[in-house]
């Protein structure tokens, strides 16, 4: 799509202690005349509640800045002359999540941007309740232990405050073990996800085959969305190739 949205991200963490984890990510993005710069610095930590049963709980915390700017370098100079400087707005806000494991059984919720926006900085019609909820939940399923077969069927529901809209993507996905041991760990995958408007199950956004294979240390994941809304007059879909 000529002039589509450009963005770039740099991430990174690490582990501090047994117990705890922090990371950082960086990302510049341009959209027409709009352009965003930011970076969210996160902490985690880990409570192991029952060694014996795998139940475990993670809390997260993260802080974010980020600053929106309206380049003027290239409106036409006659068609707003009020118009005589570029616009910006520094944001900062907070994200917060927790992640319970229970054996086979995960579940996770999560809060983004929990802070209201004080500011209308570029039209009175500007939402300030920019809080996003995310759930995630889903269960690894084996017939018996030492079946080679495994099943995952998870979701993922966004709700949207602002506005009230709310998205789900239902995926399933089926493990085949070759070998088990933590030294030459060797696995088989494949998948589907399909997501939607909660208002609109019968007419998704996308439908994605997905698989991939691990073996040893190493990793290849691979996906595609087939699009099912107006967007498919200019794609066809998304590849999504991951490698570690």
């Amino acid at each position: 799509i000529r002039d589509a949205p450009d963005t770039q991200t740099l991430v990174g963490d690490v582990r501090l202690g047994q117990r705890s984890g922090t990371g950082v990510l960086f990302y510049n993005d341009n959209n027409g005349f709009t352009s965003q710069m930011g970076a969210r610095l996160s902490f985690a930590h880990h409570l192991t509640l029952n060694n014996m049963d795998d139940k475990f709980l993670s809390f997260g915390l993260s802080y974010n800045v980020n600053q929106f700017r309206i380049d003027i370098n290239q409106f036409d100079p006659n068609a707003d002359p009020s118009i005589t400087d570029d616009r910006a707005t520094t944001n900062h806000n907070f994200d917060v999540g927790m992640l319970y494991r229970h054996g086979s059984f995960f579940a996770s919720l999560n809060a983004a941007n929990i802070l209201n926006k004080d500011l209308n900085v570029f039209a009175i019609s500007e939402p300030n309740r920019l809080r996003n909820y995310y759930l995630y939940t889903g269960y690894r399923y084996k017939e018996k232990i030492t079946s080679s077969w495994e099943y995952e069927p998870s979701v993922f529901f966004q709700l949207f405050e602002s506005d009230g809209r709310s998205s789900t993507d239902v995926n399933f996905k089926v493990r085949y073990w070759k070998f088990q041991d933590e030294r030459d760990e060797e696995y088989y995958w494949f998948g589907l996800t399909y997501r939607f408007l909660n208002d609109q199950f019968l007419n998704p956004w996308n439908i994605g085959p997905m698989g991939g294979l691990k073996k040893g240390g190493f990793y290849v994941g691979y996906s595609y969305q087939v699009i099912f809304n107006e967007i498919q007059l200019y794609s066809t879909g998304t590849h999504v190739l991951t490698v570690g």
